[in-house]
């Protein structure tokens, strides 16, 4: 997807001098029919997060340890917060349990 594909008349578009995008989000069972509107809007900077993503680790069968520096960026983090971090599982179950939510706030 082209950032010039978020335009939308009247208003500004994604660009380096207009980097935020606020969202929400919606969930579809494909399966099961049906979906959730999840409360609650969030905001990102799409080239400068508040908070580093895209972190991975590889942990041997039956190993119960490995860690991921998170870096913020205190600055962009006053604009659009960073409501906390997602670690996923590839072999955790679907449904509720299938991610750890770990709320962040910064010390100030």
């Amino acid at each position: 997807m082209l950032t010039s594909q978020l335009c939308r008349t009247g208003e500004p578009c994604l660009s380096a001098a207009n980097p935020r995008i606020t969202y929400h989000a919606t969930g579809f069972d494909v399966v099961n029919g049906g979906g959730i509107d999840v409360p609650g809007v969030g905001k990102f900077n799409v080239w400068s997060s508040s908070v580093s993503t895209g972190g991975f680790a590889v942990v041997s069968p039956g190993g119960s340890d490995a860690s991921n520096a998170i870096a913020v960026n205190s600055a962009e983090f006053a604009l659009t917060p960073a409501l906390g971090l997602m670690v996923v599982t590839l072999d955790n179950a679907s449904g509720e349990p299938e991610a750890q939510l770990i709320d962040l706030k910064l010390k100030k």
